[in-house]
């Protein structure tokens, strides 16, 4: 009787994309692949930025001043 209750609500409860996302993700030979997915978002985080950064200067007419921006630390 147990059992069939387990399963019961084990049928029930389906795995949102999310959950699968993290379960597959967070398997150790899947490591690589989620370290890779991190470089991926920081790289574009960085980008986007950069770009929003040179964009007020044009907007602002400093078009001139974008590379020495760029070569600052």
């Amino acid at each position: 009787m147990l059992s069939i209750l387990v399963s019961a609500v084990a049928a029930t409860h389906q795995m949102t994309a999310w959950e699968s996302f993290a379960a597959i993700i967070t398997k150790p030979d899947n490591m690589p692949v989620a370290g890779a997915l991190a470089a991926v978002l920081i790289a574009s985080w960085v980008a986007l930025r950069q770009g929003v950064r040179n964009d007020r200067l044009i907007k602002e007419g400093r078009r001139d001043e974008i590379l020495t921006r760029m070569r600052e630390p």
